[in-house]
């Protein structure tokens, strides 16, 4: 026993004195690497240093840090190559992304006899006769009519601080004896170039997304990419999934695969019941602004349908775009202000009794003020497609936890009961 013991300890020393030895021959070597690097850094790349790092590592790989810092460049390697490939990459996303949403529909059709090939032909089929027309009929209009708005800005600034100096807030002032010119000349030089960077900007970042759109519609390669790809991974997307399923460990296939299915059912239902939501409420803003009289009805609806993804501020947006057009729509002004804010309105309700209960259930059920935080966060960090994410992403990370608190006093359970 006293041997076993010795044993024991002599091979835990000689693993101890081997650990040591391999991160001093790790600092020693990653020190002479790097003057290397720094003698010839006119040709060095992340690819380089990347393969160079596993490589001097290899051979320490038993070495629970060493394996720790391995992981650790090769996520940061990846991270690094995808953003690189972004453009490269982006039909495919595109492509996956489609088929992710559509997959539900070509199994169904499947489940009725229809073969998943002639199903998902006759999908991708529609989608482009869809975006054929969008391209055709109502883009051009949408541009012409933000052109518009755009150029009209100025105008709109200008004639809406007219309004205000000669309002009833100066008459009030003067009413009571309080000089109003000083007030009415930095009014003038203040509030108008701001106002107009304000709409300016907002304008700009609302539109930044249907912009990147517009590009990406100038890469012709990609309108033919994008169809081709959607159509044989929506074709094979089952076969992708039993393969990307057997390359997960026996071990943990099961929690695996059970924690991805959570995820596929809270995710998929939700962005495909927010994407019917926001088309049927463009549709509606666009189709009642326009029976109202309102100026640009078409892109105002394209805004409002984008940004109803993003809760309240969405809405803040598109309403208050919609009020500023409408101030200038013509007469009478009043009536069409009561028309837009009827319009909304009437479209929130309907949108929370009637359309966002039937199409998109409680899939996500996040708290106010935690969706209102993660929209301020992921707003802040990325911008417009922050906000567009911020909704399913902390969806999941509020999921997840939840998952790890279940397992945890699952098993806290079972300890228990072992111990009785």
């Amino acid at each position: 026993m006293e041997d076993l013991n010795k044993s024991k300890y002599n091979s835990h020393h000689n693993e101890t004195e081997m650990s040591k030895i391999g991160i001093i021959a790790l600092i020693s070597a990653g020190l002479l690497i790097g003057l290397l690097f720094f003698s010839i850094q006119s040709v060095v790349s992340p690819f380089l240093i990347f393969f160079a790092i596993e490589f001097l590592l290899y051979p320490l790989r038993y070495i629970k840090f060493v394996r720790t810092f391995m992981w650790l460049a090769g996520i940061i390697f990846s991270v690094w190559f995808l953003f690189e490939l972004r453009s490269i990459l982006l039909p495919f996303i595109i492509a996956i992304l489609l088929a992710y949403l559509f997959n539900p529909l070509v199994t169904k059709l499947e489940t009725k006899g229809i073969k998943r090939w002639l199903s998902s032909l006759m999908l991708i089929i529609i989608l482009l006769a869809v975006f054929a027309s969008l391209i055709i009929f109502i883009m051009p209009l949408a541009i012409q009519q933000f052109n518009n708005i755009f150029m009209a800005i100025t105008d709109i600034t200008g004639e809406l601080v007219n309004y205000i100096k000669h309002g009833k807030i100066f008459a009030w002032l003067t009413h009571y004896g309080i000089d109003t010119d000083y007030a009415r000349e930095r009014l003038s030089q203040e509030l108008t170039p701001k106002l107009e960077d304000i709409l300016k900007n907002l304008l700009t970042s609302v539109f930044g997304f249907i912009s990147s759109i517009s590009v990406l519609i100038t890469q012709i390669i990609n309108i033919f990419i994008i169809p081709f790809l959607a159509f044989y991974l929506l074709k094979d997307f089952v076969l992708l999934v039993d393969r990307m399923k057997s390359l997960i460990p026996v071990k943990k296939e099961g929690s695996v695969v059970n924690y991805l299915s959570k995820v596929d059912k809270l995710i998929g239902k939700y962005l495909r019941g927010a994407l019917i939501v926001a088309f049927i409420h463009g549709i509606l803003v666009g189709v009642l602004l326009a029976i109202f009289g309102i100026k640009y009805p078409v892109v105002l609806g394209m805004i409002a349908g984008v940004l109803s993804i993003i809760p309240y501020f969405g809405l803040f947006i598109s309403l208050s775009l919609s009020l500023i057009v409408a101030l200038f729509s013509g007469d009478p002004v009043w009536l069409k202000i009561v028309f837009v804010l009827s319009t909304f309105g009437f479209l929130q309700i309907l949108e929370a009794s009637v359309i966002s209960p039937n199409i998109l259930g409680k899939q996500v059920g996040l708290h106010p003020v935690l969706l209102i935080l993660s929209l301020l966060l992921f707003g802040y960090f990325l911008g417009f497609l922050g906000l567009l994410i911020a909704v399913p992403v902390t969806a999941i990370i509020i999921m997840t936890i939840k998952d790890w608190e279940e397992r945890k006093k699952l098993a806290t359970e079972l300890m228990i009961e072992k111990e009785k």
